[in-house]
This record gives C-alpha cells, structure tokens and sequence, in this order.
C-alpha cells in the first residue's frame, strides 16, 4: 500500500519514470497517475500523453512506477 509520509495521502500516485505534458503549465506531476483503493490495489490509472505500454507495465507494477505523492508532490513514498 502507497502511503505519503509528508501529507498521509494514499490514494492517488504520480511517477517519476513518466514526464509531464507539459511541465510548466502547472499541471499534473506525471503522465500517468495511480488511484488506489484502501487496501492498495491499484484501482485506476489515468493516462496524459504517456505511450500505452508504459502504461501497462505501471498498472502491472505499480511499486516499481508509482513514488510521487499527487497531492503534495513529495517522494517520501512507503510501500
């Protein structure tokens, strides 16, 4: 299960191997965002401009993907 030690978030992902869009509009953290449920399964992935097999293999390894908080943008990540 993902857990944020600076903010507590453990829902929703971002990851440091899939760049932005576009880095200096503000938007997301990551090309590919994880949402997970309560027990840490990854539940939904939202794909922005990442191509489909980096996709598939975050959404069938997400420990290996997943390390930036979306909601603070933190790496302090605990799996």
């Amino acid at each position: 299960m993902p857990y944020c030690k600076e903010c507590g978030n453990k829902s929703r992902f971002g990851s440091s191997r899939v760049p932005t869009v576009a880095p200096y509009s503000n938007g997301p953290i990551s090309g590919d965002l994880g949402s997970f449920d309560d027990g840490g399964s990854l539940t939904g992935l939202t794909r922005m401009g990442a191509d489909r097999a980096t996709t598939k293999a975050a959404f069938s390894h997400p420990v290996a993907y997943f390390d930036i908080c979306a909601h603070c943008g933190s790496t302090d990540i605990e799996w």
